[in-house]
């Protein structure tokens, strides 16, 4: 997953070349940044005596703005673990579900003021993992999938340099046989180069 995972980041990195990078820079329309918040699985919890589908998710990103309405953000993030247990049969069988990988975006912007409100389509590269078992005894199940991606948010100026963001991002990852999205809510601060 990790040599799929540098895989990515350099293709993303040829996509906003180090020229449009450094011109981000000198004008000021690059950014990275750091956020925080609650992932939660689409797991199904149907018969399930526990079920635990949030967990605390994480993303660091950056990106480049092309003109002030349009730019490229990508970013590495980890979703936590999730997991439910219930009785099948006559024994207990628990699942833990986790989640992590990276995105690619074209991102457009509309500021009004301090204020700017933004979405974001593009892919995520996810990696999924569970493990179901009974009694102790897991089957370990683990599978890396490129799908489409989203997010809507909105961003404050604290300072010509400093902004912060709340959004709310969707994934669907594959696991097996099944397709569950992978939300995940965030508050982040980043900085303009």
């Amino acid at each position: 997953m990790k040599s799929t995972l540098l895989r990515v980041a350099a293709l993303a990195t040829a996509f906003v070349s180090p020229w449009t990078l450094a011109q981000g820079w000198a004008q000021g329309q690059a950014y990275a940044g750091v956020a925080l918040g609650q992932s939660r699985a689409g797991l199904d919890c149907d018969g399930a005596t526990v079920c635990d589908r949030h967990a605390m998710g994480a993303k660091v990103y950056g990106g480049y703005m092309f003109h002030p309405n349009f730019g490229v953000e990508v970013d590495l993030r980890h979703h936590g673990k999730a997991d439910l247990s219930g009785p099948v049969a006559s024994a207990t069988v628990s699942n833990e579900f986790k989640t992590y990988g990276m995105g690619l975006y074209a991102l457009g912007n509309y500021r009004q003021g301090s204020l700017n409100f933004f979405g974001k389509l593009g892919l995520g590269w996810m990696h999924s993992s569970g493990v179901t078992g009974a009694a102790g005894l897991g089957s370990p199940l683990r599978e890396t999938d490129a799908r489409g991606a989203w997010g809507l948010g909105l961003g404050w100026d604290f300072s010509k340099n400093v902004s912060g963001r709340v959004e709310f991002e969707r994934v669907r990852v594959k696991l097996g046989a099944d397709r569950i999205d992978s939300d995940l809510v965030s508050a982040g601060v980043s900085t303009r180069f």
